[in-house]
């Protein structure tokens, strides 16, 4: 049988042949040692022709090695940060502003991921839909 998380579901729910587009995409993940910096990382996307990537801690590194090279991001909410997000107003707004509004329109924003992997069952899964609707609110 197979796990299903949040993402997985919101994902069949938008596309029920279960195709996952979002594998067309780079994930640039940063939770490791000796680490490039961002901006060399960044640069070997270019040379290769890359265009989309996904990123999951929105630190500044990235979006301004990213700026002005028509690649796009899918930025991702940690995990750690979705229940105070749901919660706090002031802290949700002020993220967009830091995370996106920060880099816009030099860096283009394709997505924001309001999870990564979170389970059904997970106790912060029900904090994921209120701050989903409270971006939908201030970016639209």
């Amino acid at each position: 049988m197979r796990s299903w998380d949040l993402g997985n579901l919101l994902g069949f729910l938008i596309n029920p042949s279960g195709i996952n587009y979002a594998r067309l995409r780079i994930w640039y993940g940063q939770v490791a040692n000796d680490l490039p910096p961002s901006a060399k990382v960044i640069d070997l996307y270019k040379e290769n022709g890359i265009k989309r990537i996904r990123i999951f801690d929105p630190n500044p590194k990235t979006p301004q090695a990213v700026r002005g090279s028509n690649i796009e991001l899918l930025v991702c909410v940690s995990n750690g940060d979705i229940e105070n997000l749901a919660n706090n107003a002031a802290a949700a707004t002020d993220w967009v502003q830091r995370k996106i509004k920060a880099y816009f329109p030099d860096v283009r924003f394709q997505y924001i991921a309001i999870e990564n992997e979170i389970k059904l069952n997970d106790a912060i899964a029900l904090y994921v839909l209120p701050v989903m609707l409270f971006y939908t609110n201030v970016l639209t």
